[in-house]
């Protein structure tokens, strides 16, 4: 697939049902994934940015979060793909408004104008450009020199087994499903190390580090449904299957997910990254 055609393949989809159940789930996604803020706000702390630019901040917790972390006229900017979303984060953090905007808009190619941003943060925001490079080398035209980054990305597959049952379990009812790659844009495509410095380095971005963040992630188990329905979509070989494949598909998924199940909440591990690198 093409850069071009990988570009609209996502802007559909987050313009799509896909967004709007993110809209409607915001609060279970805000909790699940709560562990993260106390590492994205420490690297704001640590930088004291004034601008700082939140990559794919969904419906803006982070960008919230980040903000109210910041000193005296500091401002941070969400940036989504996502229409819907972007609008009920303006609608949420309305109370903010001093502090806080967001575009709707894809981050490796906005015009960002003027606009030059200190730090970039992001949480699972960077891993679905469809050129890293050159969406990268986008956002360096955006930073002050020395500006900072930090991104919180997964880790490798075998390290976050929660997030492969989908997926494996769909293999062992319809079969092998065509294999993905961490090179492709993906949840993983930031994986390795090497590979990112490499990127990064080739971006203009300087300094890159690696640190290992071992979070647990939960929600209340009685929004399993939810989640497996509407936030971790199965891929579209279940969509085509027939309702009995696709009820033996949940079936055995309910069954792996209820193994994590601890005082009334899903509890999983997420093996993820703090990428940190600098303008150079």
């Amino acid at each position: 697939m093409s850069v071009s055609d990988f570009q609209k393949q996502q802007a559909d989809i987050w313009n799509g049902q896909m967004g709007a159940n993110w809209v409607e789930t915001h609060s279970l996604t805000d909790d699940m994934l709560s562990s993260t803020l106390v590492h994205l706000v420490q690297a704001v702390t640590s930088n004291s940015p004034q601008r700082v630019l939140d990559i794919g901040c969904g419906n803006g917790a982070t960008t919230a979060a980040i903000a109210g972390a910041q000193d005296g006229q500091g401002r941070s900017v969400g940036i989504d793909l996502s229409r819907a979303m972007i609008a009920n984060a303006t609608t949420l953090w309305s109370g903010l408004s001093d502090k806080v905007s967001f575009i709707a808009d894809d981050a490796g190619t906005h015009d960002f104008g003027t606009e030059r941003f200190d730090h970039f943060s992001s949480r699972f925001g960077t891993m679905f450009f469809a050129d890293q490079t050159a969406a990268f080398s986008h956002l360096r035209r955006f930073a002050s020199d020395g500006a900072s980054m930090y991104l919180i990305t997964w880790r490798s597959p075998e390290e976050n087994s929660f997030l492969t049952t989908g997926p494996r379990v769909v293999a062992s009812v319809l079969g092998p499903q065509p294999p993905g790659t961490l090179e492709a844009p993906g949840p993983f495509a930031m994986s390795d190390p090497d590979s990112v410095r490499t990127m990064l380095t080739g971006s203009g971005w300087v300094d890159t580090g690696f640190e290992a963040l071992d979070l647990k992630f939960s929600f209340r188990a009685d929004d399993m449904d939810t989640f497996m329905t509407k936030l971790a979509p199965l891929g579209p070989a279940v969509a085509e299957a027939d309702e009995a494949k696709q009820a033996r598909i949940f079936d055995l998924v309910r069954s792996e997910y209820r193994a994590s199940i601890e005082d009334g909440r899903l509890v999983y591990d997420a093996a993820c990254w703090a990428v940190t690198a600098r303008a150079g």
